[in-house]
């Protein structure tokens, strides 16, 4: 049984490395299963055995990255007493330590990914968030404002990672907090 599992965790971590590698030179949705498996030596009845498709193994690695994200979050101790602009400060540290495969994700994205919502579903964010508004808006007008905001914040650390823009994750938290929480919460 373990050997199954390691045999099984192997094929994962040679269809992800795959996949990264054709990435690097087209789009999700240009990769084909079969190049994917013959990049990886897999035959395809493996691919389906474990994926639908290279859409569906890539929100795997997205999954994967969320949660290294958390991972890393609570080992910075993370807590109510940290403000929302640090906890997107260290999400930003995260990504740019992790560029790499940060950038590979954010360029396959698209804006209407669950991606978006996963990475700033961190602890403390939406609550954070949700506290700031509570006793100023409904709760429709409430839920308006975070999908700006996670929009708009996912808009700009994609850039800012894609583009390259000369920027330390502290200057992009604070642009994000200077940009919108100051301006909607006053």
């Amino acid at each position: 049984m373990q050997k199954e599992n390691q045999r099984v965790m192997l094929t994962k971590q040679l269809l992800k490395e795959s996949l990264i590698y054709l990435m690097k030179k087209k789009e999700i949705q240009k990769v084909t299963v079969s190049e994917l498996c013959h990049n990886a030596g897999i035959n395809r009845v493996t691919f389906y055995n474990h994926y639908n498709s290279p859409k569906n193994l890539l929100q795997e690695i997205e999954n994967e990255l969320i949660d290294d994200i958390h991972d890393f979050i609570k080992q910075k101790n993370i807590d109510q007493s940290y403000q929302l602009n640090k906890q997107i400060e260290i999400i930003c540290d995260y990504l740019n330590k992790n560029r790499k495969i940060a950038r590979l994700i954010f360029q396959n994205n698209s804006e209407d990914s669950e991606f978006i919502e996963k990475l700033f579903y961190c602890p403390n964010i939406w609550d954070e968030l949700n506290k700031k508004f509570s006793n100023l808006y409904d709760e429709e007008a409430k839920n308006l404002l975070l999908t700006f905001i996670i929009n708009g914040t996912y808009g700009m650390i994609k850039k800012w990672l894609l583009s390259d823009i000369n920027k330390t994750p502290h200057e992009i938290s604070k642009l994000i907090n200077d940009i919108y929480l100051k301006n909607i919460t006053n």
